[in-house]
């Protein structure tokens, strides 16, 4: 998948390790945050892809961190 990306982005991008350990501190992150918010588990597991999108663009803006 990331070599697709690259490709079609034709531009330079991190290694797949390096992306998949972003998308962990994402995952943590996200994780932390919807529980402290009243999710569930089921919930979180069932979280809508437009909503997972915007969680995506609060954790970049909020400077990638690692947990909430």
């Amino acid at each position: 998948m990331r070599n697709w990306l690259a490709n079609e982005a034709r531009g330079r991008s991190d290694g797949a390790g390096r992306i998949l350990d972003a998308y962990d501190d994402f995952q943590e992150w996200n994780y932390e945050r919807q529980c402290a918010a009243g999710f569930s588990e089921d919930d979180i597991l069932d979280y809508p892809t437009s909503e997972l999108l915007t969680a995506m663009f609060d954790w970049t803006k909020a400077g990638r961190p690692a947990s909430y």
